[in-house]
């Protein structure tokens, strides 16, 4: 399996007395042979899935793997390394100065 996200939570603004789930109870299995198309209104959770299948957000709760490996068992820097040389990505939002 490529990816895996087993009961994953991404919950912003948790300490507020309504937190905001962005993702909630996901479980997904992608095998990486297909094309798959991410479709849902603004403010769905789309970019949060995508962001947390490749680490780059860490969930609230929940499991997260790429090729086996469980996002929470790597340091950041090797999660960055991972990044580096396996995923591209066009932000909607860039940040450069």
């Amino acid at each position: 399996m490529l990816f895996k996200m087993e009961n994953v939570n991404l919950i912003y603004d948790i300490d507020k007395e309504v937190p905001t789930y962005a993702l909630k109870n996901i479980n997904l299995s992608l095998d990486g042979r297909n094309f798959i198309g991410i479709m849902g209104p603004s403010g769905s959770g789309k970019s949060s899935l995508l962001y947390a299948l490749a680490g780059f957000k860490i969930p609230t709760s929940g499991k997260v793997y790429y090729n086996d490996l469980d996002y929470s068992k790597v340091s950041p820097s090797e999660n960055e390394n991972i990044r580096r040389r396996e995923f591209g990505f066009i932000f909607q939002r860039h940040f450069f100065n």
